[in-house]
């Protein structure tokens, strides 16, 4: 599940040739359905335009070791220890 309720649809590896689409919350086979399709035309070599309404702004996360304590002091904050 992301933050804001929207899949996220994207590309990874080195040559940015892995596909996915995840997080689907809720309504996932709606969703599940459309970022299908987007990824389809992603893979014959077009950008939908539908993609846009779901960019986003990356994070900037922290160089370990920070991003491990913060990791840390996050479950021990929500666990409750």
């Amino acid at each position: 599940m992301t933050l804001d309720f929207l899949p996220l649809v994207g590309a990874g590896g080195i040559d940015r040739n892995v596909l996915y689409g995840i997080g689907y919350a809720g309504h996932g086979v709606a969703q599940a359905t459309l970022v299908g399709a987007m990824l389809a035309e992603r893979v014959q070599g077009t950008h939908p335009p539908a993609e846009v309404a779901l960019a986003r702004k990356e994070w900037a996360w922290p160089p370990e070791p920070l991003r491990w304590l913060g990791a840390k002091l996050l479950v021990s904050v929500l666990s409750g220890n």
